[in-house]
């Protein structure tokens, strides 16, 4: 099976290097017959806590960065450098997985299957084609940890869509949102392979049928 442009689809591929640092983590992109590997020095951070905040000296005291809830579903649109995309996102911390449903503009094979483990495989799949056909990437690691966002850099409040934002960003490499009175994120962009996501419904709690999970033979053939 070709490789597909994993770029164009895979959102948590960006957000795992920041669970890593960007300035420690090696990413290798290749495509075609190759695969992806992030590497190395994960930091074993403990979550962040909602109670309180250390601030540096001389800096407002505001809340501290969100963690993500353990379960959740999120309904997202997104404006890409390659296209338009509409994205079910299904996090699971509990069960080691996550799942991003893809309908992209520009990808005649509906929508993509992207289910991540935190034995750290990635299955990539369409399940609406004839053959189903699937590549298992090995990442190495595993989905990001509900306090990925730990010690953001915070930038003050914005309006967004309508909601009071707190806005971080970290590494340089993503600005987030974070709706002040309920933590959860309602926009979030990636700056280095431009990515604007905007969070249409938040379901904390919602947790995707088994059945969805459900890899197809395809995944396990050499």
């Amino acid at each position: 099976m070709k490789y597909p442009d994993l770029r164009m689809y895979n959102l948590s591929i960006s957000l795992l290097l920041l669970s890593f640092g960007v300035a420690q983590a090696r990413e290798f992109r290749l495509h075609g017959n190759a695969a992806f590997r992030l590497s190395q020095d994960h930091s074993t951070d403990s979550r962040a806590s909602l109670n309180g905040f250390s601030a540096e000296e001389g800096r407002d005291v505001h809340s501290p960065p969100p963690v993500w809830p353990d379960t959740f579903h999120a309904l997202l649109t997104g404006n890409t450098s390659r296209g338009l995309q509409i994205v079910d996102l299904w996090y699971d911390w509990p069960r080691g997985r996550n799942a991003n449903l893809i309908q992209s503009q520009h990808d005649p094979d509906g929508i993509l299957y992207d289910l991540e483990y935190n034995n750290g495989t990635t299955y990539y799949f369409h399940p609406e084609t004839a053959t189903n056909e699937c590549t298992a990437i090995p990442m190495g690691v595993g989905i990001l940890p509900p306090d990925w966002l730990k010690n953001a850099t915070y930038l003050g409040r914005e309006t967004v869509d309508q909601y009071e934002c707190d806005k971080w960003t970290k590494a340089d490499f993503i600005t987030y949102w974070a709706d002040v009175t309920t933590g959860h994120p309602v926009r979030w962009i990636f700056l280095e392979d431009f990515m604007d996501m905007n969070v249409i419904r938040f379901e904390v709690g919602a947790v995707m049928p088994d059945s969805k999970w459900q890899l197809p033979s395809t995944c396990f053939h050499s």
